[in-house]
């Protein structure tokens, strides 16, 4: 289901869903559940033009599931359970100079058994930062600036008790022509899980367009992936 509302120059959204199974096989039943609201302010209707917007989502899922052989097939009694809250509030601020600052958080929750009914990895997660995104329009094209700075934070039975920083810039230029892109972009990152240390990761896109129909495109990027708490430190509990 859905609904909608207005007030002014105020939107909101409202969504919900839900739905279970029995299963088609045995320890295969399921059900899920979400709700979900967005919203805006705008300093006038006509909110696309507006020099001033705010963004807000709040959210929640949750989903259990009997996992027969899911993640191995020596155990047929497998089961799961997932929760997910999450939160956004974003500013989008001027018309020729952009800015969009953001504030966000994730919580999840997250309850394995290797047979169902008997806790083997029960654990929760955060996930919060903040990040800031500008870019203007100008003579040479458009240029971008952003930056991040986001906390991860696990405590598991498993896993163990962690946390960790991330801090990223952003920079990257692009000009638009009647048949050529061309996009340069600059990272730079910094992961308390990894070192304390900035690595840089730069990318190029060039794209060329004879006609209507057809692109040609050729790419250089480098990047980063900072290995989740499940690559470090899970041990599956199939010895088999």
């Amino acid at each position: 289901g859905r609904t909608g509302w207005q007030k002014g120059n105020l939107y909101n959204s409202l969504s919900f869903a839900g739905g279970r199974s029995d299963g088609g096989v045995p320890n295969s039943d399921w059900k899920k559940g979400q709700v979900y609201l967005q919203g805006c302010y705008a300093l006038s209707r006509s909110v696309a033009a507006d020099k001033f917007r705010l963004f807000w989502q709040f959210g929640y899922s949750g989903k259990s599931y009997g996992a027969n052989t899911f993640y191995s097939g020596s155990s047929n009694d497998q089961f799961e359970s997932n929760d997910r809250i999450l939160a956004n509030v974003q500013m989008e601020i001027g018309r020729r100079l952009h800015l969009r600052p953001s504030l966000y958080w994730i919580r999840t929750y997250d309850d394995y058994q290797w047979h169902r009914g008997t806790p083997t990895n029960s654990h929760h997660s955060d996930v919060y930062g903040v990040r800031l995104n500008s870019w203007f329009q100008w003579a040479i094209g458009r240029t971008a600036l952003g930056a991040e700075l986001r906390q991860e934070n696990i405590v598991s039975t498993s896993l163990g008790n962690h946390n960790r920083t991330n801090l990223s810039l952003n920079l990257e230029h692009n000009v638009l022509l009647s048949k050529w892109t061309l996009s340069m972009g600059l990272s730079a990152v910094m992961n308390t899980g990894v070192d304390k240390r900035f690595r840089f990761y730069p990318g190029v896109d060039v794209a060329y367009r004879p006609s209507d129909d057809w692109k040609i495109l050729l790419s250089y990027n480098m990047g980063l992936r900072v290995p989740s708490y499940t690559d470090l430190y899970y041990s599956s509990p199939d010895i088999s």
